[in-house]
């Protein structure tokens, strides 16, 4: 069963091009261990806030061996 997003969530997409440079920080947890959203077979997805904007952010590490 999906949960569906409150209406005052409104989720962006950011992918910066090769112009675009943005600061972010991994959100820590009390052991200051990354707060860890989610892995995958290619990555594991850290939380992380947007320093200019204070935004949340999600940040997708992908394994280096799984890029061509």
């Amino acid at each position: 069963m999906s949960e569906a997003l409150s209406p005052e969530v409104k989720p962006e997409v950011l992918v910066p091009d090769s112009t675009e440079e943005f600061e972010y920080e991994y959100e820590k947890t009390e052991d200051d261990e990354r707060v860890v959203l989610g892995k995958g077979s290619f990555g594991t997805v850290y939380a992380a806030i947007d320093v200019v904007t204070k935004k949340k952010m999600a940040v997708k590490e992908i394994q280096e061996k799984d890029i061509e």
